[in-house]
C-alpha cells in the first residue's frame, strides 16, 4: 500500500480506531522500499503531533525509531527531538518508550 493524501487526512481528522489499526499494521501493509523517506517521516510526524491519544503517539514513535535504526530514515535528529519531548512528558507511557530507545542513539 502506498502512502497517499488519504493517510495524511486519517491522522488529521480520522477516527482513533482507524489510526490505531493503520499504525498497528504499518510495517506489514506499507511498501517501505517504494516510499520516499520524506513521505514516511511526514506521516509519522503528523501522527505524533496531531493526536491526543498517547497510544497513537507511542506507536508512531516506535515505528519512527525502528526505521531510523534500520537507516530507512536518515535524519536521526528528528527522532531525537521526539525522544526528548517524550522524556520531558508527564505521561509515563511516553517516558517509558523514550527511555527504551534512548540507549540506541549516541547523539
Amino acid at each position: 500500500m502506498a502512502i497517499d493524501s488519504a493517510h495524511f487526512e486519517l491522522f488529521r481528522n480520522g477516527k482513533e480506531f482507524d489510526q490505531i489499526y493503520f499504525l498497528d499494521n504499518f510495517l506489514e501493509n506499507t511498501l517501505l522500499d517504494q516510499e520516499s523517506e520524506k513521505e514516511i517521516v511526514n506521516l509519522l510526524t503528523i501522527a505524533i503531533d496531531a493526536s491526543n491519544n498517547n497510544y497513537i503517539k507511542r506507536s508512531a514513535f516506535k515505528i519512527l525509531c525502528q526505521l531510523t535504526l534500520a537507516n530507512k530514515c536518515t535524519n536521526s535528529f528528528l527522532t531525537l527531538g521526539f525522544l526528548q519531548t517524550f522524556l520531558l512528558s508527564q505521561e509515563e507511557s511516553l517516558q517509558a518508550i523514550a527511555l527504551k530507545y534512548l540507549s540506541h542513539f549516541e547523539e
